[in-house]
């Protein structure tokens, strides 16, 4: 089961992504990289969050995850 919910979330991510690219919006050479890497650091952080770990907040999470994701995508953070 958890491998189909990542498998469609995957595919979700990577037609925004692509569709930025094909707009010129975004500046990744790889989206499906981009995708996995994203999706990678969403469940790091996600479970440190999760288990109450004092040193990352949600707010902080989102905010590592933001940055992280404008630096791939070639665009500034918000």
């Amino acid at each position: 089961v958890a491998a189909r919910l990542y498998e469609r979330y995957d595919a979700w991510i990577a037609e925004v992504v692509e569709n930025g690219i094909a707009a010129g919006e975004f500046q990744a050479r790889d989206p499906r990289a981009v995708v996995q890497r994203l999706v990678a650091a969403i469940d790091g952080v996600g479970l440190r969050v999760l288990v109450d770990d004092p040193q990352m907040s949600s707010r902080r999470a989102r905010n590592l995850i933001a940055q992280q994701l404008a630096a791939e995508l070639g665009v500034e953070p918000e």
